[in-house]
């Protein structure tokens, strides 16, 4: 059945400014702008023929991102009821893994796909929960209205079509998402986000996997730290921190090997800086 087909309506409550009113089985609908590539309805609809459990299980992976936040202070100073934003909520685990370590928050996870949110909806009960049909390129908030918002793997799928080169970054829409994301954050608030890194094996891990045939996430691109916190003060951002994130437990074993002997090679070769900064992710929190 079609989701879509069948639209309630009910009043919003005030605590979640100018929000779009139409709701679908539970879960708000936006207009999105269609801003990524790749269809996320049909990546999900895969994604939920294999393990349920696995698909909606809390693992090391999200504590990991959780630490990284708490450790760059991405929830200091929140007060009761905070609004705490995830863009690209996805199956939920990491916005779950925050709801059980900070139980004072307003929680809202954002997704362009309804198949996930209806994922997620289904399977964390007793979540409060606002979820949210909607593109990060045209957010449904008012301006100042979210305390503190963060997003895992998003922008890195934004890309255009260039005549000579193929498929380029579109780092002109990440900026107007970045700029969009600005505009809701209340003053001082903050915005963090968990990219995979191009100082790592996991490029050449894709690459393999693109070849393969096993590639599964669209485009990607995998940037420097020094060029993602670049878009972030073009997008009038400050005060920017970051920490590097070694693979998890459910990335491809080449990567979790590769990097540790790349971070071993350049220490033996007193690269102690790319050393410092060799892992598949890194956590990057920025200011209003």
């Amino acid at each position: 059945m079609d989701c879509y087909n069948i639209i309630y309506e009910r009043e919003r409550d005030g605590k979640i400014p100018n929000l779009n009113k139409n709701k679908i089985s539970g879960i708000f609908n936006a207009e999105k702008d269609c801003g990524s590539y790749i269809d996320w309805n049909e990546f999900y609809i895969k994604k939920k023929e294999r393990s349920r459990a696995k698909n909606s299980e809390i693992t090391e992976k999200h504590l990991m991102y959780y630490e990284a936040l708490k450790n760059l202070g991405f929830f200091d100073n929140l007060t009761p009821n905070s609004i705490v934003l995830q863009l690209g909520v996805g199956h939920g685990q990491s916005l779950r893994t925050i709801i059980e370590k900070q139980t004072h928050i307003q929680p809202i996870g954002l997704d362009i796909s309804f198949e996930a949110l209806l994922f997620f909806k289904n399977n964390s009960p007793g979540n409060d929960v606002e979820l949210i049909c909607g593109d990060v390129l045209s957010l449904p908030f008012s301006d100042e209205s979210i305390d503190r918002m963060f997003e895992v793997g998003v922008v890195e799928h934004f890309y255009e079509e260039d005549p000579f080169l193929g498929r380029i970054v579109d780092r002109e829409k990440i900026v107007d998402s970045l700029k969009e994301a600005k505009r809701v954050l209340k003053k001082d608030g903050r915005i963090a986000f968990i990219q995979p890194s191009k100082h790592s094996t996991l490029p050449i891990s894709q690459k393999i996997d693109e070849l393969t045939k096993q590639w599964e996430f669209g485009y990607q691109e995998n940037f420097s730290i020094s060029e993602f916190a670049q878009l972030l003060r073009i997008a009038g951002f400050v005060d920017i921190h970051f920490a590097i994130l070694q693979a998890p437990d459910d990335f491809p074993r080449r990567i979790r090997v590769g990097d540790r002997l790349l971070k071993s090679f350049y220490t033996l070769t007193g690269q102690y800086k790319k050393s410092e900064l060799t892992g598949a992710l890194f956590c990057m929190i920025a200011k209003k």
